[in-house]
């Protein structure tokens, strides 16, 4: 868990702003889906 959090740093300081809104979106949604199920 914690390695995808340093994974998630190191994409958001590497990519723009926009990109990595983008991404925390998706593993956002990502965490709902897999609590709901």
């Amino acid at each position: 868990m914690s390695s995808i959090k340093i994974n998630l740093k190191k994409r958001g300081e590497g990519t723009p702003l926009f990109n990595s809104y983008i991404f925390y979106g998706y593993y956002y949604l990502l965490l709902l889906i897999t609590y709901i199920f």
